[in-house]
């Protein structure tokens, strides 16, 4: 029994089960996790059916999600027992290619059922029907293997293998399904010691349970079996994905299960001798000469992709000569193109090949394992980075480091890595600007369509559409500041005058205003239309006036003060205060606010001067409602200071220039994580 992807919709509003999506009331309060266990299932279309019962796919109304549920559809207690004892047995083999058991209880009529993870997906046998991509169907029936192999350790045998029984997920993931035949060979196990007691029925020696074709030969004569018997059925699988054809014929159950007890199966034809080898030891008639479980057999099975000696296989003189040209077939390529002398030496080196045959293979082993070490420690460091990177938002190193770690080989935590980017937002550049070079730095005008450029000796005015200098002056500049509208510029040079001039930014030219009254400890900071703070009060400049304003709110030797095009002026003192100006009024008389914040390095208003995003010393960035008087988000960027931020115009972005360089985003009022950008460093 199985249920695959073509019965199954997309998530969408209307599911195609039966059902439609549930909303919650917000007039009755109701919420999803109130759901009844009586109506917490609702279930649709029927996706499968089997002997024990059928397998329908539903709505999980508390956690709005798709799930499969298996029910029993008869009042017979044997049957109920073995669907219990499948619910219990599968919760306990926690495997990503074992199906996940979520729920278990019994339905309104009485009659028991449990839950599990909807595969979406085809069959094992769907995809060896295909014929195609043997090597690809050969990793899956290693990862089925594996799978195996995990029930295997923990004393659990399957006894209903087959490909019918294994789902391929529209990911490739593999998922080994319909464990109600499943039963413990191991009493001593400490989790089987948690079943109910008398719930695993004993197997019932002389009677044969399974499907023939796939049974081992002690299985179809009723004997006890045990994990070579699951072998035996893996090794049928193995046969029919190369030969496309079983290894035994009959139209009956009962001729197939004859031919199985006693004749040997079908010879391989046109198959790698390792392959064949492979499947020779899975179907050895005794138990004892066979894989004596699942993991041998995907060791084997894995080595041959690998490339690989398999340890079923006898390898010829001949065969080791080539593994061996294979293996030192560059230094014998670059030999015999120098000299024909290279060719006499290799002729002498084949005849050696027989005495040092043991060595080579010795030295090939060695250096094989170190390899193979060295790449699995390499793949799970990849891996730590990459969920790394996806808990961090970091998504173009994670999609990298990811894809990397995955050429190393199969990871479900990597694959995991990549489908958790699958929604996320992905950046695009729209457009570039190529900016001047600059010795000191660069300032851009709000609008961004113009970059005034400091050098040692001159001060440019750049413009970002046509990429040519505006204006340039023989002066070099301390720090600038442009007005709100972009239209003037203020200029301040630092030294022993400390002066500054207020200048017209389209043309160069100076303004009435001159500022060199203010030599007296002014600073002005080129990010935040502000004075630097210095003691005990904050001396600010209106750019469209020229108006010195000089408030002493606060004690802020190393604060931040930003003004909005409001005439807002917003200070954040080193004791965490955030005090609000106006600085239209004639009085200095402020709004106080107490934070938590550390002190801050740089702050900046949004554009209708409603929130205020200021940045610490120790990484945080926040963002202060001004009408409400409180901090409403914060975010950890780093563990150094935020050396710049900025809000979008519409206030729904934040950008914030880490100590590292890293510039992250994320959406104001939105719950979602935060986003590095990559690329250089900027501002």
């Amino acid at each position: 029994m199985s249920h695959q992807s073509d019965d199954i919709p997309p998530l969408a509003p209307a599911s195609g089960f039966g059902w439609d999506e549930p909303t919650l009331d917000a007039a009755e309060g109701a919420h999803p996790f109130g759901t009844p266990d009586t109506a917490r299932y609702q279930r649709g279309t029927e996706l499968g059916r089997g002997g024990m019962g059928r397998v329908v796919g539903a709505w999980d109304q508390r956690l709005h999600r798709q799930v499969a549920i298996k029910e029993i559809v008869t009042d017979d207690p044997a049957i109920a027992r073995r669907l219990a004892q499948e619910a219990w047995i599968t919760a306990q083999l926690d495997h990503p290619g074992i199906v996940s058991v979520y729920d278990a209880g019994q339905d309104a009529n009485g009659r028991l059922f449990y839950v599990m993870r909807l595969v979406r997906g085809r069959s094992f046998t769907d995809a060896l029907q295909e014929g195609d991509e043997p090597q690809r169907r050969l990793r899956q029936l290693l990862s089925v293997c594996q799978a195996v192999a995990y029930a295997h350790s923990r004393g659990i045998i399957h006894r209903d293998l087959k490909p019918g029984n294994v789902l391929v997920g529209d990911f490739g993931e593999i998922q080994v399904m319909d464990w109600g035949l499943a039963r413990p060979v191991r009493r001593d196990q400490s989790w089987v010691q948690v079943l109910p007691p008398g719930l695993v029925a004993q197997t019932r020696i002389g009677v044969s349970v399974g499907t023939p074709q796939y049974m081992s030969p002690e299985q179809a004569g009723g004997a006890e079996v045990g994990p070579p018997s699951d072998v035996w059925s893996l090794g049928v699988i193995l046969y029919e994905l190369l030969a496309r054809r079983p290894p035994f014929d009959g139209d009956t159950p009962q001729e197939i299960i004859a031919q199985v007890v006693t004749r040997a199966p079908r010879p391989l034809d046109d198959v790698p001798p390792e392959l064949a080898a492979i499947v020779q030891r899975a179907l050895t008639r005794d138990p004892k000469d066979r894989y004596a479980d699942a993991g041998q057999m995907a060791v084997d099975l894995e080595r041959y992709l690998d490339g690989q000696r398999v340890d079923a296989h006898t390898y010829t003189s001949g065969e080791l000569l080539v593994r061996f040209i294979q293996a030192w077939r560059v230094p014998l390529l670059v030999a015999s193109a120098v000299s024909a002398v290279a060719a006499v030496l290799l002729a002498g080196a084949v005849q050696r090949v027989n005495v040092e045959r043991q060595r080579a293979l010795a030295a090939e082993e060695r250096v094989q394992a170190a390899l193979n070490r060295s790449d699995e420690n390499l793949r799970r460091a990849l891996v730590a980075h990459a969920q790394a990177a996806l808990k961090a938002g970091a998504r173009a190193e994670g999609e990298v480091i990811a894809a990397n770690a995955l050429m190393l080989g199969d990871s479900p935590e990597a694959r995991g890595v990549l489908a958790g980017f699958s929604n996320a937002p992905r950046p695009q550049l729209l457009s570039t600007t190529t900016l001047p070079d600059c010795s000191v730095g660069r300032i851009l005008s709000n609008d961004g369509s113009m970059v005034l450029c400091v050098r040692d000796e001159e001060t440019l005015l750049w413009s970002a559409e046509t990429g040519a200098p505006i204006w340039t002056k023989n002066v070099s500049a301390f720090s600038a500041t442009f007005g709100a509208d972009a239209h003037k510029l203020l200029l301040h040079f630092g030294g022993i005058t400390e002066s500054g001039w207020l200048l017209d930014a389209r043309t160069g030219a100076l303004q009435p205003q001159n500022m060199a009254d203010l030599r007296q400890r002014l600073h002005v900071r080129s990010a935040s239309f502000v004075g630097r703070h210095n003691s005990s009060y904050v001396q600010t400049l209106n750019l469209d006036t020229g108006q010195n304003i000089t408030h002493t709110p606060c004690n802020a030797k190393m604060g931040t003060a930003a003004v909005s095009h409001l005439n807002v002026l917003g200070t954040v003192c080193d004791d965490g205060r955030i005090l609000i100006n106006d600085l239209d009024a004639q009085d200095v008389a402020s709004r106080a606010f107490q934070t938590t914040l550390t002190m801050s390095w740089t702050s900046v208003f949004s554009t209708d001067g409603g929130q205020m995003v200021i940045g610490t010393l120790d990484g945080q960035v926040a963002l202060f409602d001004v009408d409400a008087g409180q901090i409403v988000e914060v975010r950890k960027i780093g563990d150094g200071m935020i050396r710049a931020i900025d809000i979008s115009p519409d206030g729904s972005t934040v950008a914030a220039l880490a100590e590292r360089g890293s510039v992250w985003l994320w959406q104001v009022n939105q719950d979602t994580s935060l986003f590095r950008l990559p690329g250089e460093p900027g501002r």
